[in-house]
């Protein structure tokens, strides 16, 4: 599984956004926008995606998804770990 940003796909939307007019709208740097918007990013501060959500009048689950795939960790990986932390 992997987490995908669909910033780029909201934008595309309103045809009229830009990465300068959300952060001049937002306050949120062109930096970060810009790395969102390609999917560059390594993780997304709360606060960031709370300001979006408004923004775009939308829920988190509209800017990021878990997609089906290559899953790293499988239940009984996890599981193994557990017990062994837990030991």
């Amino acid at each position: 599984m992997s987490i995908q940003n669909n910033l780029a796909i909201l934008m595309a939307k309103s045809r009229r956004l830009n990465v300068g007019k959300i952060s001049q709208d937002t306050g949120i740097s062109r930096t970060t926008l810009t790395a969102m918007k390609y999917d560059k990013t390594k993780g997304i501060n709360y606060d960031t995606l709370e300001i979006l959500c408004d923004y775009f009048n939308c829920e988190v689950s509209d800017i990021i998804q878990r997609n089906e795939g290559n899953d790293q960790y499988n239940n009984a990986n996890v599981q193994t770990t557990v017990q062994n932390n837990a030991s």
